[in-house]
């Protein structure tokens, strides 16, 4: 297990999202664990953090040999809010549930 910090160089995310990656033998996968903001306030908005999140885990992806990536945390969204359907289609993440009262 190796856990890291993401790099915000544009520091747009309030709380610095993590990403752990698992192996054993053949099997592997990397989870991006996120809680964005609620407020909006002088440094940035939630909106921008959901956003950010599809750049960083297409980076990811180029980046590394890990193609598989679970993506959870707390957005302040529920998954069918535009912002939410449009992060999911550009990083192609399928939602487990995307129900009103909950997140990925």
């Amino acid at each position: 297990m190796k856990i890291e910090s993401i790099w915000d160089q544009n520091e747009v995310y309030r709380n610095h999202p993590f990403i752990v990656s698992f192996n054993s033998g053949n099997f592997g996968f990397a989870l991006f664990l996120i809680h964005t903001r609620w407020s909006v306030d002088s440094d940035g908005n939630r909106e921008g953090e959901v956003a950010q999140i599809w750049e960083h885990l297409s980076c990811l992806s180029d980046f590394s040999d890990e193609k598989d990536f679970i993506l959870m945390g707390d957005f302040n969204y529920s998954g069918t809010k535009d912002v939410m359907v449009e992060m999911a289609n550009n990083a192609d993440l399928i939602q487990i549930d995307p129900d009103e009262k909950s997140t990925f």
